[in-house]
């Protein structure tokens, strides 16, 4: 008695297997059988013969297990009449006698429908001259078209064994193929196609026949889905490495995904630094008014089912839901049933060792039967994916040390400039303090300037120029001090007194003519009816000379050299202006003229003067602004508040 295979469902039905050896089964196409069905694992059971030549079942660690009779079972001894059920799978054990094994109408065909053997035989020449044909309407590439046409042989006359040289124990090859064909014990896969459009290829060792190769438009267009495989990987491959991030890949790589591989959903996942999915491309295919193809992004609340989602970073394997809401692994879920897919092909994202993500294609209805390869190829691109996050992070870690080097070497730079230029203010402080005491001494018999003003109190001349000596003397001696403190970081408080704007102005005025530098320069000092302005006198006096000065130096090569003078107010500020006529300051050099030590007189300039005027204006809570353009001349203006702020004297 041998026992026998029965399937009786998933396109299996009616169909026989034989097992001489061992046969394993399962949703992979290595497997000896493979099995339609998505609620079978890769590879699901064995079926083998024990030393007593007992046909034996076993699961190899399936996830919906395998059931006999109803029950799970993880080895089993099959008997006649036993029910079996591989994921969906349903066969029955049924026995077979010798008798029957060598009868002319038994057919134990793999997965072949009755006479499709002696069928294909007889029609083998006619069909020949019908796929030549077909071959030629084909949309194939050449190569492809060339390779088919060379394979395309078909044998006229298959019976080359003769009934003297058959062995008693092998089977009629018009009535059955042997099982064993291919290697001792193995279970030889056919594709379960119509009897037209059968790819058979059969080199068995214990008949002598050569191979034979059937081609039908069924073939053709397997090789043309292959075909749009390569392409697409193609794409994808230049896809990854023209783009510089993944917001650039992978919304095109969904809608080429959508394009090719059908499906109603996209989806792809990535875990952030918390761990978290966060959603990066998602869209749903439509057909839009004009029967053409749509993509409506989705936004970020349109989430793959949590329970699949978790599966596949767990596990690390695809999932293949033809059924999805009657899958086991997920049915109970609330995310599946709720959601808009009912079949689903998903793959993880895989970086080493780690999941990254997830990417998915979901349809609508329920699918039948959903190709292998499909998973295959959805898997290859997952891995594409994680290779091309890897590199999108690696260069965007190499972009933010670059940047952050940049911006450590700008500070090291600016440090380095910080030291140097307090070095020389120290430098400065030491110097102005041995200046200030050397500068003193000479300057006493200026003191003697008092002394003539008190003798002569009547000669308005000898006044006149008393006072423009005592403020000469008064000046260098606050200007010496003032380097110092400058030098020295020091910040001496305002002597805030009520004062005329426009009689300090022409006071200041009157002092700089004195000066040769500005003697052949064009004054003119304009000023209107302006309040009194709480200030402190002496130091806006310097503010003012150090504008005057530097203006008398930017018109000294001019042969219409003129300096206007103006005292202005407005509702909230008294307005200084010192205006030129100059060569005016270059714009690349016009932000750096307050700066410490930055001056355009070379050997004649200290490069303190300006940032001392706007620390003197600063500390009035004022403003002082320039106004430069080349061959325009310059203008600087001070505002002073109206209304003096509380400040400290």
């Amino acid at each position: 008695m041998m026992l026998v295979l029965i399937g009786q469902n998933n396109g299996l039905e009616g169909k026989r297997f034989l097992v001489k050896k061992e046969m394993v089964v399962g949703r992979s196409r290595a497997c000896d059988l493979f099995l339609a069905d998505g609620r079978a694992s890769r590879k699901q059971a064995r079926f083998y013969r024990n030393a007593q030549n007992v046909l034996m079942m076993e699961d190899l660690n399936s996830l919906n297990g395998c059931l006999c009779n109803g029950e799970l079972t993880k080895s089993k001894e099959l008997q006649e009449g036993d029910y079996l059920k591989l994921g969906s799978t349903e066969f029955v054990v049924e026995k077979l006698d010798q008798e029957e094994l060598i009868d002319d109408k038994v057919d134990l065909s793999q997965q072949l429908p009755d006479g499709v053997v002696e069928s294909t035989l007889q029609n083998s020449k006619s069909h020949s001259e019908q796929i030549q044909a077909q071959l030629l309407r084909a949309d194939l590439p050449p190569l492809m078209r060339k390779k088919l046409s060379e394979r395309m042989r078909v044998k006229e006359d298959l019976e080359s064994t003769s009934e003297e040289q058959k062995d008693p124990n092998d089977l009629d090859p018009k009535q059955t193929i042997e099982p064993n064909a291919f290697k001792p014990g193995a279970v030889v896969e056919l594709i379960d196609l119509p009897m037209e459009s059968k790819l058979i290829k059969k080199q068995a060792n214990s008949i002598d026949v050569e191979d034979v190769v059937i081609v039908s438009e069924t073939s053709i267009e397997a090789f043309q889905k292959q075909a749009k495989v390569y392409a697409l990987l193609f794409e994808v491959s230049s896809l990854v490495q023209t783009s510089t991030k993944s917001e650039d890949l992978l919304p095109v790589l969904m809608r080429k995904l959508l394009s090719t591989m059908g499906g109603d959903y996209g989806y792809i996942a990535l875990l952030n630094a918390d761990n978290i999915l966060e959603t990066r491309a998602a869209f749903q295919k439509i057909k839009n008014q004009a029967g053409g193809t749509e993509f409506i992004e989705l936004s970020d609340s349109f989430l793959l089912s949590r329970t699949v989602c978790g599966y596949l970073l767990e596990e690390q394997c695809g999932v293949l839901a033809p059924d999805l809401r009657n899958d086991l692994r997920f049915s109970k879920s609330q995310s599946v049933i709720m959601g808009p897919s009912n079949a689903l092909i998903a793959a993880p994202i895989i970086l080493g060792a780690d999941s990254r993500g997830v990417l998915a294609i979901s349809f609508s209805e329920s699918k039948g039967h959903l190709s292998e390869e499909l998973l295959e190829l959805l898997c290859i691109l997952g891995n594409m994916v994680g290779s091309a996050i890897e590199n999108f992070e690696l260069a965007t870690q190499k972009e933010r040390y670059l940047l952050e080097l940049e911006q450590k070497n700008k500070q090291l730079v600016e440090t380095q400039a910080q030291l140097v230029q307090t070095e020389k203010m120290a430098m400065i402080g030491r110097l102005s303090s041995g200046v200030i005491h050397e500068v003193k001494n000479h300057l006493s018999p200026l003191m003697l300037a008092d002394m003539v003003a008190e003798q002569y109190p009547e000669d308005e001349d000898i006044q006149e120029m008393s006072e423009m000596v005592i403020e000469a003397r008064d000046r260098i001696i606050d200007l010496v001090d003032e380097i110092r403190r400058f030098a020295a970081g020091d910040e001496q408080g305002l002597s805030l007194l009520p004062h005329d704007p426009v009689d300090l102005l022409q006071r200041v005025a009157r002092f700089v003519r004195c000066d040769a530098s500005i003697r052949s320069v064009e004054f003119n000092v304009m000023a209107g009816d302006i309040q009194h302005v709480l200030m402190d006198g002496n130091r806006m006096r310097q503010v003012l000379i150090n504008l005057i000065q530097n203006a008398a130096y930017a018109v000294q090569d001019s042969s219409q050299a003129k300096i206007e003078l103006v005292a202005d107010q407005n509702k909230t500020h008294l307005i200084y202006m010192v205006r030129d006529n100059g060569v005016g300051i270059k714009q690349e050099i016009l932000d750096k003229i307050f700066d410490p030590l930055f001056t355009t007189k070379g050997d004649k300039g200290l490069g303190l003067g300006l940032d001392i005027c706007r620390r003197i204006v600063q500390a009035h809570h004022g403003q002082l602004l320039c106004l430069s353009k080349p061959n325009k001349g310059t203008t600087f203006k001070v505002l002073i508040p109206l209304e003096m702020p509380d400040v400290d004297l």
